[in-house]
């Protein structure tokens, strides 16, 4: 899929054993953003920023990321990336990316230990394109589930086509950041589908299935990028 916006690009990391990800929408510079925050638990970092009485004149980027409240340290990443390469907001310390984020609750779907870092948020936002936009459960879609409000038998995966694995989707994985639990690996891990269970409880607009979580689970690697 295309974006169809000159100087929009977006990357992807995805971690298809703890079912997680996050996503980065690079931004053409000078770009104005504006948000509105709904729900009674949202997890989210700079969005007071784009107020229309603040002095903040444009954004860089912005991180869409699972893991609750903790992916919100992909920005971490994501303004490293940038400030790497001059952008931001010009001070006397360097420049300094504005970079607002939010994240979605699926830390009961895999591996609830799993969650996008900072270096998740850097490899997503290195592997930014503007054409060939990899969509379905990759990136910060990987746990989210909609339909909820019809009741569990209903709800359904993000993006509707599940983990890529056909050849198609597969010929799109230098798109994508992917992560493998057993260590750096020089060609990208193919996603593997989930048994899902149900769950109760959540912190978002998404709570999802369950896949069966793993045991002796670590920290996320990240695997390969472009």
């Amino acid at each position: 899929m295309a974006i169809g916006v000159d100087g929009v690009r977006v990357g992807h990391w995805t971690d298809p054993v703890g079912v997680t990800g996050c996503t980065v929408v690079e931004l053409p510079a000078g770009t104005v953003a504006s948000a509105e925050v709904r729900g009674g638990a949202p997890a989210s970092r700079e969005l007071d920023a784009l107020a229309p009485q603040m002095a903040l004149a444009s954004v860089d980027a912005v991180v869409l990321a699972g893991g609750s409240a903790f992916g919100l340290a992909a920005a971490d990443g994501v303004m490293r990336y940038y400030a790497e390469r001059g952008r931001g907001v010009p001070t006397s310390g360097g420049p300094v990316p504005v970079v607002p984020a939010l994240a979605l609750f699926d830390l009961a779907v895999g591996d609830p230990t799993a969650r996008p870092t900072a270096d998740a948020g850097y490899l997503a936002a290195r592997a930014t394109r503007g054409e060939q936009v990899l969509c379905g459960r990759v990136g910060a879609g990987t746990g989210a589930y909609a339909s909820q409000w019809r009741g569990p038998e209903h709800r359904r995966a993000g993006g509707g086509s599940g983990m890529p694995n056909d050849a198609a989707e597969r010929s799109l994985l230098p798109r994508c950041a992917w992560s493998t639990r057993s260590g750096m690996s020089t060609t990208a891990a193919t996603p593997s589908r989930s048994t899902p269970r149900s769950r109760s409880g959540d912190r978002s607009t998404s709570p999802p299935d369950e896949p069966t979580p793993r045991s002796g689970s670590s920290s996320p690697t990240p695997a390969w990028t472009r």
